[in-house]
């Protein structure tokens, strides 16, 4: 569900130097200030959104089924906070999304990676991990997002923790109806956090349309 919604990457949250809790604060601000904006419905802070991606991971994941191979597939992670799904239209088919009770080692994974770690066994409550790191525990289980793309990278299995905000970037993910003009975006994200960077921000449906439509127009040369 692209429709009303605007992305922004934004960076440098806090002055140099800052320690996480610094970041953490710079953080919130921010989101507190894109909230009063009129129009806004929901603001949520992530690291990805469905169309740049979380960060991927290539490796060996063991199940916690007895006996059971290795998975050798890359993986997209993303952190969000528990908004997200509803923000995006995309449905939990078990289980729930995040609390802040939830324990670091939570997470919600989609439905591809489901099916290969846990073929024809129900994951909720099931555990994971890569190679020797510590183990994730499942708690919900999410309707896959598919990237319209022709790159194969950009549409792979996914899972997702918790968002806690203290890094030097975050991605504000925001719906709004009707949603004021990007300029209004801008200003707000500097009057909150002056010296910020904003490398991307925009409608992410037209984000969308240009994704498509770019292997499209080179699909087409190339046939020309």
């Amino acid at each position: 569900a692209s429709d009303g919604v605007v992305t922004a990457a934004v960076a440098n949250l806090a002055p140099t130097g800052a320690d996480r809790a610094g970041r953490a604060a710079g953080a919130r601000v921010l989101e507190d200030a894109i909230r009063e904006l009129p129009g806004v419905e929901t603001v949520v802070l992530s690291y990805g959104s469905p169309l740049d991606s979380g960060g991927f991971s290539v490796g060996s994941w063991f199940s916690d089924v007895p006996g059971a191979s290795p998975i050798d597939v890359e993986v997209d992670q993303y952190q969000v906070g528990p908004d997200y799904f509803d923000l995006y239209g995309i449905p939990i088919l078990r289980g729930r999304t995040f609390t802040s009770s939830d324990p670091d080692s939570a997470v919600i994974v989609g439905e591809r990676l489901a099916s290969l770690l846990w073929p024809g066994l129900d994951p909720l409550g099931r555990s994971f991990r890569m190679d020797n790191a510590q183990p994730f525990t499942v708690i919900g289980i999410a309707r896959e997002t598919h990237v319209p793309t022709t790159e194969a990278r950009a549409d792979i299995p996914e899972f997702y923790f918790a968002f806690t905000p203290g890094g030097s970037y975050v991605t504000l993910n925001i719906r709004c109806a009707p949603c004021p003009d990007l300029a209004r975006f801008r200003q707000a994200i500097v009057q909150a956090r002056p010296g910020s960077t904003i490398w991307r921000i925009g409608m992410l449906d037209r984000a969308y349309r240009a994704h498509i439509e770019s292997p499209r127009a080179a699909a087409a040369l190339a046939a020309t």
